[in-house]
């Protein structure tokens, strides 16, 4: 098959396969950041060719893999960033150990290193196999090997192409091409939309109370944070303030919440916001349920309704009673939960839906759906919204909510930060307990350098300072976010201007410095059967914002190896000179902070009360771009925000 593309800015280009295909972009309401996209130059690198095929009724695209050449993206990951010689069939679900494309955020975009990256516009599964096939007919087939005699022998050869199965018959392809891998990034984060800029108080500390508190327990928690003086920005409801849940009503439960509005209006006179969770099958006892009933779908989930978000009269039908009950009253968001898996749990793939799109595009989209219709009420009102979500898909890289799931494995979470870069998604790892101090400490400091500070307390009631011995370094590691605030808050409005991600894996930085390549393998009859070999990848170092890099401190670890990437690099902390593209070995303490190292000629804005100061590394200062607008309306979109040069 011939593919006809059609050029609509520098360097990306679409192409439509087959009628009238649904799209995720369509779905999530996304409008492409036309003007910035403009700007790019011609990109100097360009993808290799895409061979399509059609059959059984699947579109097929291969396209080869070049010696040298990585590949990100395809998913939000949890144990590497990098698709070597994998197989992942996007479908969105609950997390289950493995990195089979069984995710959060199924994304269907793929970036290269080569400076390019592809994106599959449509909500129906899809299935990638990376650097896996090898086909009869190619005209250059791999070397086969004979484990018999071969010491060197690998289960894998080298990877010649990627195979993407579309499940439809029809698609819109997007193809972008740039100069390095970042700027790939950059364009496909613009083409969805541009990043989400949360409210300045979004980027303070959130705290989610357990699940059946009521507003006396609320009230008394809040006067517990002022007496141990520590910053409290929002409170998460968790299901207990409905009148019922798993299925939800939406409805304020009259016990615990006798006066819903005089109670959120209380706590917005003290600065703390109220954030809802919910999540979106309906109760046949809620008051919208019959309005829903005849638009949702075959199946139900918990004995609710599941309504069909794709219909823009069912999310009006929500988004009445949300604004009436909720956001008129004073809420500031929604933690949007169950949206993902399990499959024993939600519909299946063959669950039909008034709309006609198939059950298992509705799943891929429907928390796509789900923070659309809410974050459009808030639109509505001209104020900005920040929240959680379950999962997400391309063209939610503009939605104001952050990934979550009920994983707690240390490295899992630093590995689905860098991993969500990749893809126009924010991680947050949250806080919920902990074995000792410190992890305790451990688990605050990274979560107070991530896109959403919070303890989680929903299960056991942990508070801040559970830990006494770390209490004060805890208390630290959230005010060091305070003062970063106008850094953090500018690298979100970079991320909505220019789609750079305000988090990030290194090699989107530094590209080849980053890939080392590990030695052969060793053959280990229970642990290493195939002795397939790895390579390096850095997922507990990661780029904050435009200077900074965050060096991830385990659990009990006192020290460990630092890659500095090509430039010189500081320590944030004492402004001591660290190294220049070499690899250090540091020593931190059990109640250190996290090590940060900012680059050569930095200078870092930080709030100091009502003031901004400066503080600069390195001898010749190059200043900063400081982004500034009023923190909670729109207004921006309306050109009221100013970029300041600091020098």
């Amino acid at each position: 098959m011939t593919l006809t593309w059609t050029t609509n800015f520098p360097g990306i280009k679409t192409c439509t396969i087959g009628s009238n295909p649904q799209t995720l972009t369509g779905l999530a309401g996304a409008n492409v950041k036309a003007q910035r996209l403009q700007k790019f130059e011609e990109a100097s690198a360009h993808a290799p060719e895409i061979i399509v095929s059609q059959h059984t009724g699947k579109i097929i695209l291969k396209m080869p893999i070049r010696k040298q050449e990585d590949i990100y993206g395809a998913g939000l990951k949890f144990h590497s960033i990098r698709n070597e010689n994998n197989v992942v069939h996007l479908k969105a679900d609950h997390y289950g150990g493995k990195d089979n494309g069984r995710t959060h955020a199924p994304v269907p975009f793929h970036v290269s290193s080569f400076g390019y990256g592809l994106l599959i516009d449509s909500p129906e599964p899809v299935s990638y196999y990376i650097g896996t096939p090898h086909r009869r007919d190619e005209k250059i087939k791999p070397v086969a090997q004979d484990r018999n005699t071969d010491d060197n022998w690998q289960a894998f050869n080298e990877p010649a192409y990627i195979e993407i199965a579309i499940n439809a018959d029809a698609a819109t392809l997007v193809l972008f091409e740039s100069n390095t891998l970042l700027e790939t990034v950059q364009k496909f984060n613009l083409y969805c939309g541009g990043g989400t800029l949360p409210p300045r108080w979004g980027l303070g500390f959130w705290y989610r109370t357990p699940l059946r508190f009521s507003a006396e327990e609320v009230n008394r928690l809040v006067q517990k944070f002022k007496d141990n003086k520590f910053p409290l920005d929002v409170i998460g409801l968790e299901p207990g303030w409905q009148s019922n849940s798993y299925p939800c009503t939406y409805e304020w439960d009259q016990t615990r919440f006798a006066d819903a509005e005089g109670f959120v209006q209380s706590l917005l006179k003290q600065g703390v916001r109220i954030n809802l969770w919910e999540n979106p099958y309906v109760a046949e006892k809620a008051k919208l349920y019959p309005q829903l009933e005849d638009k949702s779908g075959s199946h139900m989930v918990w004995c609710g309704i599941v309504p069909d978000y794709s219909m823009p009269e069912v999310r009006q039908i929500i988004q009445k009673q949300h604004d009436e009950d909720h956001v008129k009253i004073g809420v500031s968001g929604y933690k949007l939960d169950e949206s993902d898996g399990y499959d024993s749990w939600l519909w299946p793939d063959h669950a039909e839906f008034p709309s006609g799109i198939s059950g298992a595009a509705i799943r891929n989209a429907y928390g796509l759906l789900f923070q659309r219709l809410t974050a459009e009420i808030f639109h509505g009102h001209d104020k900005r919204t920040y929240g959680l979500t379950r999962s997400t898909n391309a063209g939610g890289v503009g939605m104001p909510y952050v990934l979550y799931n009920d994983c707690y494995d240390f490295d899992e979470y630093t590995t689905a930060l860098c991993s969500c870069g990749f893809i126009g998604a924010l991680w947050c790892p949250e806080v919920r307990n902990a074995k000792t101090a410190s992890e305790w400490l451990r688990r605050f400091q990274m979560a107070a350098l991530s896109p959403m500070a919070m303890l989680n307390a929903w299960a056991d009631a942990t508070e801040p300072w559970y830990y006494e011995e770390v209490a004060e370094q805890v208390r630290e590691a959230i005010h060091l976010r305070q003062k970063l605030m106008p850094y953090l808050y500018t690298a979100f409005a970079r991320y909505h201007f220019d789609g750079i991600p305000p988090f990030r894996a290194l090699v989107m930085d530094f590209g080849d410095f980053m890939n080392e390549t590990a030695g052969r393998a060793e053959l280990d009859g229970t642990a290493n059967p195939y002795q397939i070999s790895t390579r390096k990848e850095i997922t507990d170092q990661y780029m904050m914002g435009e200077s900074i890099m965050v060096v991830i401190i385990k659990p009990g670890q006192t020290e460990r190896d630092v890659i500095l990437p090509p430039g010189k690099w500081y320590n944030f902390h004492t402004g001591a000179y660290a190294g220049c593209g070499e690899v250090i070995r540091i020593t931190v303490g059990e109640k250190d902070p996290m090590p940060l190292f900012v680059k050569d000629g930095a200078v870092i804005p930080l709030q100091n009360g009502d003031e901004i100061q400066t503080v600069t590394f390195g001898d010749t200062p190059k200043g900063f771009t400081l982004y500034e607008d009023d923190g909670t309306s729109f207004g921006y979109e309306r050109g009221e925000y100013q970029f300041r040069e600091i020098k």
